[in-house]
């Protein structure tokens, strides 16, 4: 440890070796789920969806994978259809949906073991079978 004056006060600097530091951050590769097809999704489903990767997640590995949502179901459909008639109003909100198009990211996971790919990617695709459109996963490298 080497100690420096600035200002009247005594600051700590600590030294370490490039390798150190490469050893205290490993790599974390990314899984990304992108969609095949133009659809709709909705809010049901996304919460579905989202609870069980994390929930499956923790069981898989504590804490060393990470989940994040990239649709949120912002667009409100009511009971009564665009055409109904001026007067009676248009009533509730029924459910939120969201719109997706073909090439939308929908969720990214964060690992950083084969194995946990391993076991991610046979998630995604029991998953999968739950949306009302194709998906594929590509995978990217991350720091």
């Amino acid at each position: 440890m080497n100690n420096r004056r600035d200002n009247k006060r005594i600051i700590l600097t600590e030294e370490r070796s490039p390798e150190g530091l490469k050893s205290m951050k490993r790599k974390k590769e990314v899984l990304k789920m992108v969609s095949k097809e133009n659809n709709i999704i909705e809010e049901k489903t996304l919460i579905q969806i989202s609870k069980t990767l994390k929930k499956r997640l923790k069981e898989i590995s504590k804490l060393d994978c990470k989940v994040n949502c990239k649709i949120k179901a912002t667009v409100g459909l009511s009971k009564k259809p665009n055409e109904s008639k001026l007067g009676r109003g248009k009533g509730d909100i029924e459910k939120y949906i969201w719109y997706i198009k073909k090439g939308n990211l929908l969720y990214i996971i964060l690992y950083k073991t084969k194995e946990q790919e391993l076991l991610i990617k046979s998630l995604i695709k029991e998953i999968s079978y739950w949306l009302p459109f194709k998906i594929k996963i590509e995978k990217e490298k991350s720091i």
